[in-house]
């Protein structure tokens, strides 16, 4: 498993400087290098931001993070109090890395990110020939054979997870990438509380991913793409 060390000053750098390759809910995510990305727990930091005064009212200016030291501190706290039985909060992400050698289809969470002792992100591949399926979709004008070809590789990285009892709820076209010179393609975003890696097999949950698939299919052989499927 990687692990990267980060001080405030750096993360703070890294903040300011870094190209954003993206940004969702709770992660915004940064190029490392021309191999990793550094998805940055940003809504822990909330508040750490400074703000811009526009006509509109006050804006996060997301480029412009202060110094988090006390509230690095805060988050031990309430750590401890949340996992006084010693669990690690930790623990779903670092099983998932353990499982990549299993996993031949997708590229799964790479390691962690440190500062001060705290988890603040994560260390992702970076697949720099691949866009988002929802956009290139939307844009571009795909034959049936290439279709077929996307969703079969969709299908197999799905149950291939799946097997290995790893369950992504958040499924949809907005959380896979794919290469438009060969049609592969890459699940992302593993990070938070929607996937689940577990012990056992669960049925149920194998019975909801598959839904979720069943309405990325629909999508992908819609004659009508403007019917959204990021649900």
């Amino acid at each position: 498993m990687k692990k990267l060390n980060l001080s405030v000053s750096q993360l703070i750098k890294i903040v300011a400087e870094n190209e954003i390759i993206g940004q969702g809910c709770y992660g915004i995510i940064y190029k490392l290098n021309d191999e990793m990305l550094f998805k940055f727990k940003y809504k822990d930091f909330i508040e750490d931001f400074e703000e811009d005064i526009e006509e509109e009212g006050r804006t996060i200016n997301i480029r412009k993070l202060k110094d988090i030291s006390e509230r690095i501190e805060d988050w031990k706290e309430i750590y401890k109090e949340i996992y006084s039985d010693g669990e690690d909060p930790d623990e779903k992400t670092k099983k998932l890395i353990k499982l990549q050698d299993k996993i031949r289809l997708t590229k799964l969470t790479q390691g962690l990110v440190y500062v001060s002792g705290l988890c603040v992100g994560y260390l992702l591949h970076y697949h720099k020939n691949m866009v988002c399926l929802h956009n290139f979709l939307e844009n571009n004008e795909i034959s049936i054979e290439d279709k077929k070809i996307i969703f079969q590789n969709i299908e197999n990285a799905v149950k291939e997870l799946c097997d290995n009892k790893i369950y992504m709820d958040d499924l949809n076209a907005g959380n896979i990438l794919i290469n438009p010179e060969n049609n592969s393609i890459q699940l992302i975003d593993f990070e938070d509380a929607w996937t689940s890696v577990q012990d056992y097999h669960f049925p149920k949950c194998v019975k909801f991913v598959m839904e979720k698939l069943k309405r990325i299919k629909n999508y992908i052989f819609s004659r009508n793409q403007e019917d959204e499927m990021l649900l």
